[in-house]
C-alpha cells in the first residue's frame, strides 16, 4: 500500500530541526567571514609595517654604507663634519628617525603608528662592519624588524687614533637622544681631489641640490608673488630670491639684482651671498664673494661695476682663487632662508623614501592603465623633475587638463591639475591670497578668483561649486 504525503506542510519538529541546521551553518560561516577578516586585516598591517621599516634601512643604508668614519658616541667626536642618527621619542611616546638633530620622516610616513627603535653592532674581525636591526613595536610587541650588516670598505683604518675604530661599540647599543651613531661620509683629508670628479665642483651649480618641496616654485609666472628662499626655473635655469621683494622682476631681465643665478659662471644679473664661487669666464679664474650682494642697479657691468674686475668687486666683493678651483669645503649649507612654508601637495613627495623617488618612471604616452596612486615625472630641468600623481580618473595626459585625473605635485595652483578634498595650494597670481584647501575633489575649472569658487553658500544654498578656503 503506497504511503501518501502530507500535503499540510511541515510539522512543528521538522522546522525546528531545519533553523537549527541553518543556524549551525550560518554560525560556522560566520566564524570563517570573522576569522578571514582579521586575517587580511593582520596581513595587510604586516605588509605596511614592512613597507614603513624598509624605507627607514633604505634611507641609513643611503647615509652609512660609504662612511670613512664611524662612531657611538654621547657627544660630538671631534670638530670634524659628522653627520648622526638616532631615534627620538615625539609626543606620543614613539621612536622616530632623526638625522642631524631633524626627523627624517613626518608623523605621517610611520604607517600603524608604531614605536622604531634602532640597535647597532660594531665587529673588527676579518675587517670592519656594523650590524644594524631595525624594530617596530606595538607596545612592548615586536610587530616586524629587519636587519642589515654594512662591510664598511672605506672606513678609514690606516689612522693612528685607534678611538676612531670599533673599539667603542663592540657590543650592541640601542640609539636614543642620548647615544647616536655619528658618521663622515666624505674625508676630506683622505680626497684632495674630489674636485676632479664629475659633478663635485664647489661653486654656486651645486646649489640646485638645496631645491626640495619647500622653496621649488617651478617655472617663472610674471606677476606671480615670490617669497625669500623660492627657487623659479626662468631662461634656461634655476635662480633664488635672496631677498624678501615679492614683486621683483624676471629674473632673467632684473637689474636690481634680487635673484642668484644657480649657475657655475658670473652673471652680471645675479645676486650672490657670502661664501659663493663663481667662475669668471672674462679672466678663466675663480672668485669667492665676500658678502651678500644684491639690489646694485647695475644691468650690465663696466669699470666701477661690481664684477671681479670691478673697481666695487674688486675692492670689496670679490676675492681672487685662481684659475683652479681649490676651495674644498663648501661653506653653503642649503638653510631654508624663506618666510612662508606652509605643505602643499608637493610634500605628498617627502612620504617617500629616497629609492622610492628614484624609481618613478618617465611619463609613457603609449601606456593606458594609469591607476590612481601612480607617481610620474614628465620633464626634467637642469636636474630637477616635475613630478605628478594620479589622483583621480580621467583621460588625457599629465598637465594637460584638471579633467585628466592628474594632480601637477607643485606648491603654486595650476588649472590644469586635479586635487582632491583637503589638498593646499599656494595661489599668488594677480591676487596674493596665499595658501588654499581645496573643499572637495576637482577634476574640472576651479579657479580661485572665479565667482563662487570660494563661497560656500550662494543665495542661501549650499554652493556645489565651493571649491577653496584660505588656510588661517
Amino acid at each position: 500500500m503506497i504511503k501518501k504525503v502530507n500535503n499540510k506542510g511541515m510539522t512543528l519538529v521538522e522546522i525546528v530541526v531545519v533553523l537549527l541546521i541553518a543556524s549551525i551553518i550560518m554560525t560556522i560561516t560566520g566564524g570563517i567571514l570573522v576569522n578571514s577578516l582579521g586575517y587580511f586585516d593582520t596581513t595587510t598591517k604586516k605588509s605596511l609595517d614592512k613597507q614603513t621599516l624598509d624605507g627607514v634601512l633604505d634611507f641609513i643604508s643611503n647615509e652609512i654604507t660609504y662612511a670613512t668614519d664611524v662612531r657611538v658616541s654621547n657627544t660630538k667626536p671631534d670638530d670634524r663634519d659628522w653627520h648622526y642618527l638616532y631615534v627620538l621619542k615625539n609626543d606620543k611616546n614613539k621612536g622616530r628617525l632623526y638625522r642631524d638633530g631633524k626627523a627624517v620622516f613626518d608623523d605621517d610616513y610611520y604607517i600603524n603608528n608604531r614605536d622604531l627603535q634602532m640597535d647597532v653592532r660594531g665587529f673588527t674581525t676579518n675587517g670592519y662592519r656594523l650590524d644594524l636591526t631595525l624594530k617596530y613595536l606595538n607596545g612592548t610587541e615586536e610587530a616586524y624588524s629587519t636587519k642589515n650588516t654594512y662591510e664598511l670598505v672605506n672606513f678609514n683604518i690606516n689612522t693612528t687614533d685607534k678611538t676612531t675604530l670599533f673599539s667603542n661599540i663592540s657590543s650592541t647599543t640601542q640609539l636614543s637622544e642620548n647615544t647616536k651613531l655619528y658618521y663622515i661620509k666624505d674625508d676630506s683629508s683622505n680626497n684632495s681631489d674630489d674636485n676632479e670628479k664629475e659633478g663635485s665642483e664647489i661653486t654656486v651649480a651645486k646649489q640646485v641640490e638645496c631645491i626640495n618641496t619647500k622653496n621649488n616654485r617651478g617655472d617663472y609666472v610674471e606677476g606671480r608673488h615670490y617669497s625669500k628662499g623660492d627657487f623659479v626655473y626662468c631662461d634656461g635655469s634655476w635662480w633664488q630670491l635672496i631677498q624678501d621683494k615679492s614683486n621683483a622682476t624676471s629674473p632673467d631681465k632684473s637689474k636690481a639684482r634680487w635673484w642668484k643665478k644657480i649657475d657655475k659662471n658670473y652673471s652680471p644679473l645675479s645676486a650672490y651671498t657670502k661664501g659663493d664661487i663663481v667662475f669668471f669666464e672674462k679672466e678663466q679664474c675663480y672668485y669667492q664673494c665676500l658678502q651678500d650682494m644684491y639690489s646694485m642697479g647695475v644691468g650690465s657691468d663696466s669699470s666701477d661695476g661690481y664684477a671681479p674686475d670691478g673697481f666695487n668687486g674688486k675692492q670689496t666683493y670679490w676675492k681672487y682663487i685662481g684659475p683652479k678651483n681649490t676651495v674644498t669645503k663648501d661653506v653653503h649649507n642649503c638653510d631654508d632662508i624663506s618666510i612662508r612654508r606652509t605643505d602643499t601637495v608637493l610634500n605628498k613627495l617627502d612620504r617617500l623614501t629616497e629609492s622610492q623617488i628614484n624609481s618613478i618612471p618617465k611619463y609613457d604616452v603609449n601606456k593606458t592603465d594609469y591607476k590612481i596612486g601612480d607617481y610620474i615625472y614628465n620633464e626634467e630641468k637642469n636636474g630637477v623633475k616635475q613630478y605628478y600623481l594620479k589622483v583621480l580618473d580621467g583621460s588625457g595626459g599629465p598637465g594637460s587638463s584638471a579633467s585628466s585625473g592628474w594632480q601637477i605635485l607643485s606648491r603654486d595652483w595650476n588649472k590644469n591639475s586635479a586635487y582632491l578634498k583637503g589638498d593646499i595650494v599656494l595661489y599668488s597670481e594677480a591676487q596674493d591670497l596665499g595658501y588654499l584647501k581645496a573643499m572637495q575633489s576637482i577634476n574640472k575649472d576651479n579657479n580661485p578668483t572665479t565667482w563662487p569658487h570660494m563661497l560656500e553658500i550662494v543665495n542661501g544654498n549650499p554652493n556645489p561649486n565651493y571649491f577653496w578656503s584660505t588656510v588661517n
